[in-house]
């Protein structure tokens, strides 16, 4: 990543505390691009669209499974929780 932005990787840490703290924060943002489902839409319907549309944006991120399944193994991420609390935006209801 450093080198894609012409820069050194110690760099990178000081924006980050750690390598899990940066794959966290690219897990984040990649789920941050899934759509939230109609708030109306009956509950299969709104688990059906969050599955397409979390398939279709890992498979535009090179080896995005992966980058989320680490992400989210340090227990920092917030794209989930919302920052900690209840459920956040792709799961509230």
């Amino acid at each position: 990543m450093a080198a894609e932005l012409d820069g050194r990787p110690s760099a990178l840490y000081w924006h980050f505390a750690s390598k899990q703290a940066l794959l966290t924060a690219l897990a984040d943002q990649v789920l941050a691009e899934v759509a939230p489902p109609p708030a109306r839409a009956r509950w299969d319907r709104r688990l059906e669209r969050l599955a397409v549309g979390l398939r279709s944006t890992l498979l535009v991120v090179i080896d995005g499974a992966e980058l989320i399944s680490v992400g989210q193994a340090g227990g920092q991420s917030t794209a989930v929780t919302g920052g900690g609390g209840p459920p956040g935006r792709i799961f509230r209801t």
